[in-house]
């Protein structure tokens, strides 16, 4: 509900006209490897943000939350830069910090991520979701949803900074679009089965 939503953003301290969230999960450690990591994306949204917000007068919002085997450091940098480029528009949570992710997806206008399995999810709730994996360099791990333009993805830095414009100026995108290719996602309620045939597998085989 719209309490609900209200009460989430004044429990982060963002109680804005639009918020975001980004689900942090590629490490600076890792970045050699994808080409970029999470803060090259929150900035991304933040700048784009600030960019957007000159053109529509919206009070906007981001949210990040760290991956639970984050380093430090990365949180360190991360919010170093929130604290000099943001002007309190974004709130970091920590990874030790108990902010259920479930809540921040549907307490949020829209959410990011690069890879996290946080998408899965929310394609399931129905939820706008966008991808940014600017200058990929590896194999894109949610192939399984962005190849089908479940969810969009961008694979540039332009193409990330016109999805998220799109997604921040847009609210038929936001209500109407995304949910729309979300509703393609389709399970078929077999996985415990087939984990669980993979076990006796397993077992048989030892």
């Amino acid at each position: 509900s719209e309490e609900d939503k209200s009460r989430v953003r004044d429990q982060i301290g963002l109680n804005k006209e639009l918020v975001g969230f980004y689900a942090c999960g590629v490490f600076k450690k890792d970045s050699p490897e994808y080409g970029f990591w999470d803060l090259d994306n929150i900035k991304i949204i933040n700048e784009t943000m600030q960019k957007t917000k000159e053109k529509i007068k919206a009070d906007f919002g981001l949210v990040a939350k760290m991956h639970s085997r984050q380093p430090d450091s990365d949180f360190d940098e991360i919010n170093n830069y929130i604290l000099g480029n943001s002007s309190g528009n974004i709130k970091l949570i920590p990874k030790n910090e108990s902010v259920d992710v479930h809540q921040l997806i549907l307490a949020a206008d829209f959410s990011s991520t690069a890879c996290s399995t946080v998408v899965i999810e929310a394609v399931l709730m129905g939820k706008p979701f966008i991808s940014l994996q600017p200058g990929l360099k590896t194999q894109d791990y949610l192939s399984i949803i962005t190849k089908n333009e479940i969810v969009p993805v961008g694979y540039t830095e332009e193409s990330c900074r016109g999805l998220v414009e799109n997604i921040i100026a847009h609210k038929h995108m936001r209500e109407v679009e995304l949910p729309k290719l979300s509703s393609q996602f389709k399970t078929d309620g077999k996985a415990t089965e087939r984990v669980t045939k993979l076990i006796y597998e397993m077992m048989n085989g030892n």
